[in-house]
């Protein structure tokens, strides 16, 4: 994968998303009391959801900062 090519997350994540198998596990809590996992595809949607509603409320030039918690206590990463 040449990062040249991409133009944002949403194009690199579409790239690796496009060699997974769809129904495969990408993420899953680690809290024993919340068992929910989340497939590549259900990822990809929520991805697509967000860029969405972030593209109807910026303008060109705006700047976005996307702010995520990768703490191994709240996640993990199949």
């Amino acid at each position: 994968m040449n990062l040249d090519n991409l133009n944002n997350l949403i194009e690199l994540f579409a790239n690796q998303a496009n060699k997974q198998n769809k129904k495969d596990i990408f993420l899953e809590w680690l809290n024993p009391s919340n068992k929910k996992t989340y497939t590549w595809e259900q990822t990809e949607k929520n991805i697509l959801k967000l860029s969405k509603v972030i593209k109807e409320n910026i303008k060109e030039g705006d700047r976005c900062l996307l702010n995520y918690s990768s703490s191994i206590h709240n996640l993990y990463r199949r």
